[in-house]
């Protein structure tokens, strides 16, 4: 089935409105997404926390509930519970805060299964993932014309 077909059939399925999480393989249609109503979620809002989740936790897998509970946060994170008129998802600027919620839902999901390699309190794994959160902290970079340091 051909990505285009894909998308008429979801557009049918779901009264005209849907999800599509786009993919470095699928690519991007912005144009055809929107034209049928459909909302594209970028990869950055939700993969990322799937996997730090799942890393944090010490899973061996990566189960259904346990992505089910990375995108009910990442549902829980919409501005538009806030105000009906705003986005729906939430601003890829704040993709960084969104994986970190992403990820202590799928982390305390897979504690919650006894898949983890771990057995933390929810509040222990909010602290565990600050901890081990990446943020990208660069040194200040200093042209030199002549290029010798």
């Amino acid at each position: 089935m051909s990505l285009g077909a894909y998308l008429l059939d979801l557009h049918d399925l779901t009264p005209g409105f849907g999800t599509v999480s786009q993919s470095v393989t699928v690519g991007y249609f912005p144009f055809v997404i929107f034209s049928l109503g459909l909302i594209a979620i970028p990869d950055a809002l939700i993969y990322p926390g799937l996997g730090f989740g799942a890393v944090l936790a010490k899973a061996r897998l990566l189960s259904d509930s346990m992505i089910l509970a990375g995108a009910q946060r990442l549902a829980s994170l919409s501005p538009a519970l806030k105000d009906p008129d705003d986005a729906l998802l939430p601003d890829i600027a704040d993709a960084p805060d969104v994986s970190f919620e992403v990820a202590v839902a799928v982390a305390e999901q897979a504690i919650s299964e006894g898949i983890a390699g771990v057995d933390w309190s929810d509040q222990e794994v909010r602290e565990r993932a600050k901890e081990l959160q990446w943020l990208p902290i660069y040194g200040e970079y200093v042209y030199d014309e002549k290029g010798k340091s």
